[in-house]
């Protein structure tokens, strides 16, 4: 899996917002959903930046969405991207990158006329804090510093577990793309990355299942 690229737009508040109305308002291309969230994906946030869903023939057939999302102060990025209406197809880096750029295209002008400053796209940058809890990235980090990455401990499960378990408690789940990026960031490489990612994505999945089966109980 290679790494997703990051685009993040810089400015105030009230550019940031401009920037937003400016997009919205564009009589063609991308266009807003403000109500849509990713599908799947938990992410215990509001989307305050919207979905920009793109125009007819620039991707899936059941339209391509970017989502945005405040990051740090000043800061409005692109969380994630999915490919097709509410139950999303897996994207490649190379496809996800590429409607990167296709967006980046299309904003950064709007972002220039509203004052706002555009980096990227390029690598991503992960903090964990970013993506999930306080309690939850604190838990991560315990893990990663621990970790036997060759080969994962029984030990070192059972940490990624607890992660997971309190990320999915505060609705805060970052996507396997994210932990990947996370990992690489810390300095594993490809053949460690690839086992946690499955076994993080497997113990998401459980819970998720284990919400559904309750709820129908």
């Amino acid at each position: 899996m290679e790494s997703r690229n990051d685009l993040v737009f810089h400015g105030s508040p009230e550019q940031l917002d401009n920037l937003v109305s400016r997009l919205a308002a564009v009589g063609s291309g991308w266009t807003l959903d403000t109500k849509y969230s990713p599908p799947g994906i938990r992410f215990g946030r509001t989307f305050p930046g919207g979905c920009f869903v793109a125009p007819p023939g620039a991707g899936q057939s059941t339209g391509v969405r970017v989502f945005l999302s405040p990051r740090a102060a000043g800061e409005l990025y692109v969380t994630t991207i999915t490919g097709g209406d509410r139950s999303p197809l897996p994207l490649s880096s190379d496809e996800y990158n590429g409607y990167l750029a296709g967006f980046a295209a299309f904003a950064s002008p709007h972002a220039a006329a509203a004052g706002v400053r555009v980096t990227g796209p390029g690598p991503r940058r992960v903090e964990l804090r970013e993506y999930t809890s306080p309690a939850a990235a604190a838990l991560a980090e315990q893990f990663v510093s621990l970790a036997n990455r060759g080969n994962l401990h029984p030990l070192d499960r059972t940490r990624l577990n607890a992660f997971v378990i309190r990320a999915y408690q505060d609705e805060a789940v970052p996507d396997r793309y994210v932990i990947h990026d996370w990992l690489a960031g810390n300095g594993w490489d490809e053949s460690q990355i690839g086992p946690a990612v499955d076994d993080y994505e497997t113990a998401v999945e459980l819970l998720s299942q284990y919400d559904d089966a309750v709820s129908r109980a």
